[in-house]
């Protein structure tokens, strides 16, 4: 449980850390998914390896609060299946198409 409130926090944190950098009038998903293009042409900056930790904290997040639930469970298959859905639909919607 812990584990998944500290990944929560990592995650908010680098999306808050993120947003403060984008402009002003673009903090919609589409600033969002701008700022994560950006990040992806250029990894060696330190607002790309913000970006890179939100994203990855995001991906990780129903692993972790899954797994937290579900871990002595036989739900914990559907839980790894509604993860790989999870970031199939995520990494459709800000990075692979726009």
């Amino acid at each position: 449980m812990l584990y998944s409130v500290v990944l929560t926090l990592i995650c908010l944190l680098s999306l808050l850390l993120g947003i403060r950098n984008i402009r002003t009038s673009s903090k919609d998903l589409d600033g969002i998914r701008g700022a994560i293009e950006g990040s992806i042409a250029s990894p060696l900056q330190k607002r790309s390896w913000i970006w890179f930790l939100f994203i990855a904290s995001f991906f990780l997040l129903p692993f972790f609060w899954g797994l937290t639930i579900f871990l002595k469970s036989d739900a914990n298959v559907v839980v790894i299946i509604l993860g790989l859905v999870w970031i199939y639909f995520w990494s459709r919607t800000l990075i692979l198409f726009r």
